[in-house]
């Protein structure tokens, strides 16, 4: 009989299930792969999690911000079907520690945005990178500044000037 010690068994284990987990993505994310089967031949959404809608106009561009001394990156999703969004409720989107206005679009605000407005509440997504300490000023950068001076301004030329419903 063969011994191995439960550390080389539990790195053994776990690098096995590494390498399934990564072959398995690979195979799922293939084309003609069952991912794609699923929403080709059966219209079943292969992310359950992010609605299977078009993501509309989904922007990430860079502004001066006064409050944070530099550029901030803006984020911006319009529903589809709203052209330029003039005239919806602006609902802002923060980001966490772990994320920035960059992965908003991977996580599908874009197509949240359009399910929400196939509801019948059409909106407009806006969100803004925070600074060095997240969203706390630290005397230099003073997000909360920036969100509540400078945001509705670039909101407004982001979504064609339109005047917005304030919603409470």
């Amino acid at each position: 009989m063969v011994s191995i010690s439960r550390r080389a068994f539990l790195t053994t284990g776990v690098a096995a299930a590494a390498t399934g987990a990564v072959g398995i993505g690979g195979w799922a994310a293939a084309p003609g792969s069952v991912k794609y089967r699923l929403k080709e031949q059966f219209g079943l959404n292969p992310d359950p999690y992010v609605p299977d809608v078009p993501a509309g106009r989904v922007r990430v561009d860079s502004l001066k911000s006064a409050a944070m001394g530099d550029e901030v990156r803006l984020f911006t999703a319009v529903p589809d079907g709203y052209g330029a969004g003039a005239g919806l409720p602006v609902l802002v989107v923060l980001h966490g520690a772990s994320a920035t206005v960059e992965e908003f679009a991977g996580f599908g605000f874009g197509q949240f945005a359009t399910a929400i407005a196939r509801e019948g509440f059409p909106m407009v997504l806006a969100g803004t990178d925070d600074g060095p300490n997240g969203w706390l000023p630290d005397g230099v950068q003073d997000p909360w500044t920036m969100l509540v001076d400078e945001l509705p301004t670039w909101a407004d030329n982001a979504f064609a000037h339109g005047r917005r419903r304030r919603v409470s």
